[in-house]
Formats: structure tokens, C-alpha cells, sequence
């Protein structure tokens, strides 16, 4: 639609997204371009894939510049806690009212592992949310906004797609230096306790192979995999395997001794007990002398796993701050 100021385009606006809200009820389980061929999708989704959304753009009246959402999250994978901002111009509506006042859950546009895409603050205007060949999908956050639609004179419909809630995660600033050097590589095997909800369901009792943590020192890229771990599952008849290969979003630390290091990141995992699945990972450790403490959990919104806090000394035992 065309920037205007009159009243035809606020209406068109305000109609079109009460209709996708109208639809979006209708297809709550759980997709080419364009307003009809959008709702078409919706309204007939095995024509494609299982969709439950038409995330959309705004366009601002008087500028013609797309609308930027931004929004305010409480991050429990830091300790402690943190307040963390999101900004997006993608959207969900979830409701339009008779004054054309609409409720606005913000997107968050993920890249193939599942992680946030970082915001190219090198490209001007709306392409700077998405880098080439990055954004695959949208989960939904939870984060909602009010907006009058009178303030809109156009709306641009990304196609019809399955959101998945998920906790939006904060996107790591392109081009950051990696804030510690740390290098951990486990000895031996531990025993450790996996516990599994979704694919995979269970508890099992095995021990953990391996586990290699390498930031920095030549691996600060964060596109680059820094972390590896090997979990075999010991628990009768069977065994099973567990496998993560995965990159940082976040990595703080404390340099040695004694030191302490915290890892939020994308991983894919692989292996007879869930494979093939993509997880936002959160790991804790704290070492004393040559032996750490780890906490490992993850999630992607169907599937959880988490192990018990346990115990493995250390081959390789590096925490210090990044050289200058």
C-alpha cells in the first residue's frame, strides 16, 4: 500500500489486520509474498506447511519509513538476572479493537541454528534486521505493544509461517571481541544425569565423555563452534548417546584461580537420544584448582533437557581475560 495521509489508508490498515487476527484464532496449532497470497496460506494451510501467524511490517504515515518496535525482557539465563532490550519491525497481531487500537506481539527473527540474528548497524534502513541469508524464522516473545493504527499508512506481509513461542534472547552486537579467553577440556569420564522432556523423553544415568569449551584464542569469532560435549547413557537394556556441537551469543567470566565462566549459545545436537534438534544452551562453571562444577540445560520450545549439577576434573584449564 502507499504512504498517505488520508482516511481510506488508516481503514485499510486497520481491516486488514483484523482479518489476519480473525484468521490467526482459527489456526493456533501448528507456509511467495503478498497480501492475498498471505491470507490464502492462512486460510488454507495444507497448501503448504502448518502455519499459525502472518508476521507483517508497519510503514509510518507521513515519513514512509518502517516502524521499529522495541521492547523490554527480564534474561533469566544471566546471573542475576538482567533487564534486556529487543528491538523489531517484525510483528503478530493479536487483537484489533473497534477504534482500530492493536495489540502487537514483537517477532524475533532467528537464524538456522536457532539463534538471535545480530542487527547489521553497517546497513541502513530495514535491511539491517535482515543480513543476507540469516533470517529463517520468527519465534514469538511474549513481549507485546498497543499501537493506534491510525499512525500507519501501510503494512508489508511476510507470508504465512508457524511461530513457536520461545524466550527471545538478546542478539549479540556484530563484530564484538570476545570479553574472556577460556579453554576447558574435561578428563576422563564423569558420571552425570540427563534428564529429557519432548523428543527423547527420560532420565538417563551415564557419564559425560567429553567436554571441550574453547573461546578465544582463535576462536573468538562468534559464527565459529566453540563448544563440544559427548554424553553416553549407561542405563539398562540400552545405552544412548548425547552430543552438542555449538556457538556463543553471551560469554562472560572470572579469570582463574578459582575462576567461574557463564555461556549462553545456539547448539545442534545429534546422537541416539535426541538428534537433530537445535537448542538455545546455557552453561555455568565454577572451577576450584584443576576441577569444575558444570550446570548445562537447554531449550527450543518443545524439547528440554538439563544435567544435573556435576563434577569433572580438567586437562586443560584456561580462564583469563582476553589479551589487549
Amino acid at each position: 500500500m502507499a504512504c498517505g495521509n488520508d482516511h481510506s489508508s488508516e481503514q485499510c490498515v486497520c481491516n486488514l489486520l483484523r482479518d489476519i487476527a480473525e484468521l490467526q484464532h482459527q489456526h493456533q496449532s501448528g507456509c511467495q509474498f503478498g497480501c492475498e497470497t498471505s491470507l490464502r496460506e492462512l486460510r488454507h494451510p495444507g497448501m503448504n506447511f502448518d502455519c499459525n501467524a502472518i508476521p507483517f511490517m508497519l510503514i509510518c504515515k507521513g515519513t514512509c519509513d518502517f516502524f521499529v518496535g522495541t521492547g523490554v525482557f527480564r534474561d533469566t539465563t544471566t546471573t542475576p538476572p538482567t533487564f534486556e532490550c529487543l528491538e523489531t519491525p517484525v510483528f503478530r497481531v493479536v487483537k484489533v479493537d473497534e477504534n482500530c487500537c492493536a495489540k502487537l506481539e514483537l517477532l524475533q527473527p532467528r537464524d538456522a541454528a536457532g539463534g538471535p540474528v545480530p542487527i547489521d548497524d553497517t546497513v541502513e534502513g530495514i535491511c539491517r534486521f535482515f543480513p543476507p541469508r540469516e533470517v529463517v524464522r520468527f519465534t514469538g516473545t511474549g513481549i507485546c505493544i498497543t499501537v493506534s493504527l491510525d499512525c500507519f499508512c501501510g503494512v508489508e506481509l511476510l507470508g504465512a509461517v508457524n511461530v513457536v513461542e520461545e524466550s527471545p534472547v538478546p542478539p549479540p552486537p556484530p563484530g564484538r571481541e570476545c570479553p574472556c579467553e577460556v579453554h576447558l577440556v574435561t578428563l576422563g569420564t564423569s558420571p552425570a544425569t540427563l534428564t529429557v522432556t519432548g523428543i527423547g523423553a527420560g532420565t538417563y544415568e551415564g557419564t559425560i565423555q567429553n567436554i571441550n569449551l574453547n573461546q578465544c584464542g582463535g576462536n573468538c569469532n562468534p559464527n565459529v563452534d566453540i563448544l563440544t560435549l559427548s554424553f553416553l547413557d549407561n542405563t539398562a537394556p540400552a545405552t544412548g548417546t548425547f552430543n552438542l556441537n555449538g556457538r556463543r551469543l553471551r560469554f562472560t567470566c572470572t579469570p582463574n584461580p578459582n575462576g567461574t565462566v557463564t555461556f549462553v549459545g545456539t547448539a545442534d545436537s545429534s546422537g541416539s537420544i535426541v538428534n537433530g534438534d537445535d537448542f538455545i544452551v546455557t552453561i555455568n562453571v565454577a572451577v576450584t584448582g584443576n576441577t569444575a562444577t558444570w550446570t548445562i540445560s537447554g531449550s527450543n520450545g518443545t524439547t528440554n533437557f538439563s544435567f544435573a549439577p556435576f563434577t569433572a576434573p580438567l586437562s586443560v584449564n584456561v580462564i583469563e581475560n582476553c589479551p589487549s
